[in-house]
């Protein structure tokens, strides 16, 4: 009845309690959305925690918590006893829970098919709009000669006290608390009352004061005053929808100024790039109106032919470009309009589903991403998503951060970089194999690419620490020098965010406060696996990619840092291996420059390759020096900064620690034996 990760609580009643995700299914009520009856005998409430308004801010309205502890009021008596709410299967270490959707699909329950007039004023948000004045104006007339009951029957059947009430409560959010009260009494006024709804009438309205939702009125005068509702309500309705869906696509074509193309003046197409990237558009008008500086249309014998102005950096002058189709409305699809990361890339080549459906991408996401990419580590596996969410929900943002991938050959590595890079198609490089691709001569290729993929990447200059100076301009800097073959040289906002791919131990060099690379040693689930690769390989189709992108835009990330980044056992020993000799000379005495070492002492350990001065100053980079008194002498010491005992901490491995225990216990008894 219940998919296996499905959140089960025990509530302190003994009853059982389901959590699942929404994943974008529209509901439409704070609290008690439907009583489904399951073979005859088992009663369902399906509740929803969404937000809701309390005292002017956004709470979360909860059914009830894991894990909460509650005493029970009788009688206005509070007994001593107190009671739990359990969960039953350990759903909180779940890799994602189930789906609402994939849930009452098995039951064959849609609670989406609502009202059209109802559902389209909710947002995707889960909040309602307020109606306009002129509907709510046209719904208290509307709510005449109408017979009211007590809270008996459906709506559908026969009007009543509840959901009038609720409706007139939205009134308020539409003017006043005074055009609210108008309304009661207009309605109180001119409708029929049963005698038990007259009598309840002051009680009701007070008990369900909170309730509110206007938008129920439409619902009634529909149902109950059908004339009324096709003649006056249902024009304002759709003429309501019109207005909105034209406010929202509408470009107010009158005031976009026609141009010409001036070849002295030198704005070109790469100009309306550099404009948005300032900020400088206000609305669509303005884009329009620059577009008819530098695009313009001709009628060739094959139909309509574009043609461009752009720079020729040979001849130095303003030219016309014929363009295909293809590629104008490539080079104005890539162009960057608004400083808004979700309007940047604002068409993905897969669509966004309303709902995931999760069988089909369990096996990329359950198997592939955590068993084999993420080592079976939870912590890495939730970063991972993350931080690809990261960017499919926050586009032209960086996160500032690169994920490496260690592992073996044919383990799957590539299938998963591949599988993100055709779900970012448009604005991904899958396949880079040389960093100068990225900063070097002709790098157009990387200009508005959001997602990069570095295999088996050749060594920057033939050096790890050229390759780790040249990977941090790529992944930390906001904008990137473009070169591009005959077109003047410009800078562009640097939005890529890399993995790298490496079954090379020391793929690259690493500072010791390292905060940009997760290191990931991926583990050989399915190594040679050529039919869990076919399985694998046969299911990435359209509505696999539909549903992977719709999973990672649906995801919350509202409590991710990228820089928050788990530190591996991976990563430990790249740090080991990166080690300056400054490093290990910390390293092997590290509690002596914790508590303070002679200065006379750490000169002793100088690499013979050093000069003073220069191993001096890195000394510093890492310690204070100061004078303090041993035995009433003045002495010049190192100090540890403080702020670097979590780095080395960090970079300590196992043995490093043995050493230090075997250090600490010569010095402890050569003290006991100096004491005796």
């Amino acid at each position: 009845m219940l998919p296996k990760n499905g959140g089960l609580v025990l509530t302190a009643r003994c009853s059982i309690q389901a959590y699942c995700n929404r994943n974008g299914y529209k509901l439409l009520t704070n609290r008690n959305e439907k009583v489904i009856v399951y073979d005859d005998n088992l009663e369902i409430d399906i509740f929803s925690q969404m937000y809701t308004l309390k005292d002017g801010e956004l709470v979360e309205n909860r059914v009830v918590l894991p894990n909460s502890k509650v005493r029970i009021m009788e009688k206005g008596v509070q007994k001593k006893e107190v009671l739990h709410y359990k969960e039953l299967n350990d759903w909180s270490n779940a890799h994602y829970l189930a789906s609402l959707h994939n849930i009452l699909g098995h039951w064959n329950v849609d609670l989406t098919a609502k009202d059209d007039d109802i559902s389209k004023t909710v947002s995707q948000e889960c909040t309602l709009e307020a109606i306009p004045i002129e509907i709510a104006d046209a719904c208290i007339q509307g709510l005449k000669q109408l017979k009211i009951h007590n809270d008996t029957n459906t709506l559908a059947i026969e009007t009543s006290l509840l959901p009038l009430f609720m409706g007139l409560n939205g009134l308020e959010q539409t003017k006043d608390k005074q055009y609210k009260e108008d309304a009661y009494t207009t309605v109180y006024r001119y409708n029929f009352l049963t005698p038990n709804a007259n009598e309840l009438w002051s009680d009701r309205k007070g008990r369900y004061s909170s309730r509110a939702n206007a938008w129920i009125l439409t619902k009634i005068i529909k149902l109950h005053n059908k004339e009324y509702y096709e003649t006056t309500l249902k024009p304002l309705l759709k003429k309501r929808l019109q207005d909105k869906y034209k406010s929202k696509h509408e470009i107010k074509l009158e005031i976009i100024e026609k141009q010409e193309f001036d070849f002295n003046y030198p704005f070109i197409f790469g100009n309306i790039s550099k404009k948005a990237t300032r900020g400088e558009f206000k609305e669509e008008a303005d884009i329009a109106t620059d577009l008819t500086k530098v695009i313009k249309y001709y009628a060739g014998e094959s139909g309509l032919v574009p043609i461009i102005k752009e720079y020729d950096a040979q001849l130095e002058i303003n030219v016309i470009r014929y363009k295909t189709k293809t590629n104008a409305y490539e080079s104005m699809h890539i162009t960057r309009l608004w400083d808004d990361g979700k309007k940047t890339y604002n068409r993905y080549k897969y669509e966004k589903l309303e709902q995931v459906d999760e069988s089909k991408i369990d096996m990329f996401i359950n198997d592939l991403t955590y068993g084999t990419i993420a080592g079976g580590n939870k912590e890495v596996f939730e970063y991972i998503l993350n931080w690809i969410a990261f960017i499919a929900q926050n586009a032209g943002q960086k996160t500032r951060t690169a994920i490496i991938l260690q592992g073996l050959q044919r383990i799957g590595e590539n299938r998963f970089t591949e599988a993100i890079s055709e779900m970012f198609s448009r604005y991904s490089q899958p396949d880079t194999s040389t960093i100068e691709e990225s900063i070097r001569t002709f790098n157009s290729v990387v200009e508005n690419v959001m997602y990069a993929v570095l295999n088996e990447m050749m060594y920057y200059n033939e050096s790890k620490k050229g390759t780790a100076q040249a990977m941090k301009t790529i992944i930390t800097d906001k904008t990137i020098r473009i070169n591009e073959k005959n077109q003047p040289k410009r800078r562009a906002e640097n939005v890529i965010n890399t993995i790298i791919v490496t079954n090379n131990d020391y793929p690259i060099q690493l500072d010791n406060s390292d905060g940009r690379y997760l290191v990931i040693k991926c583990k050989a689930v399915h190594r040679i696996d050529h039919d869990y690769f076919n399985r694998l390989s046969k299911g990435m189709n359209n509505d696999f990619y539909d549903n992977l992108l719709t999973f990672f835009l649906n995801r919350d990330i509202s409590k991710f840092d990228p820089t928050d980044i788990p530190m591996t056992d991976a990563k430990k020993q790249l740090l080991n291996v990166s080690r300056t000799p400054v490093d290990v000379i910390i390293i092997k005495n590290y509690q002596k420059f914790k508590d303070d070492i002679p200065i006379s002492e750490v000169s002793q350990m100088k690499p013979n390759n050093w000069n003073e001065r220069s191993f001096k100053h890195s000394i510093l980079q890492k310690c204070t020096e100061q004078r303090i008194y041993i035995d009433k002498k003045q002495v010049r010491v190192y100090k540890l900064l403080e702020e670097n005992y979590s780095v080395y901490d960090d970079m300590m491995n196992d043995l490093d620690k043995e050493e230090q225990h075997e250090e600490q216990a010569k010095i402890q008894n050569a003290t006991e034996y100096f004491t005796e």
